[in-house]
């Protein structure tokens, strides 16, 4: 997972690392939100999505990247409905 200034993989530590990564993606670091923070902002898992890839949100149109991967919103529903495919 992505975070603002989180921590980082250790290959001398690659369980605590990854569990620490996924801990900052999920609950912010003291730099920026977390999916935790985003989706009690918004108040749904696209728009949270969204501003968890991109740091905005466009409401008109979620799949505009600002900036960011613009299929990320799409991809993100599709894996939590439990969709997927080759390429993905």
């Amino acid at each position: 997972m992505q975070s603002h200034n989180g921590s980082e993989f250790n290959p001398a530590r690659p369980k605590e690392s990854i569990l620490q990564m996924v801990r900052d993606g999920t609950e912010g670091t003291r730099d920026g939100d977390g999916l935790k923070q985003l989706l009690a902002k918004y108040g749904n898992y696209y728009e949270a999505f969204r501003g968890y890839n991109s740091g905005s949100v466009n409401k008109g149109n979620l799949n505009d990247p600002v900036g960011a991967t613009g299929d990320y919103v799409q991809k993100a529903a599709n894996r939590l409905m439990g969709h997927s495919w080759p390429g993905m």
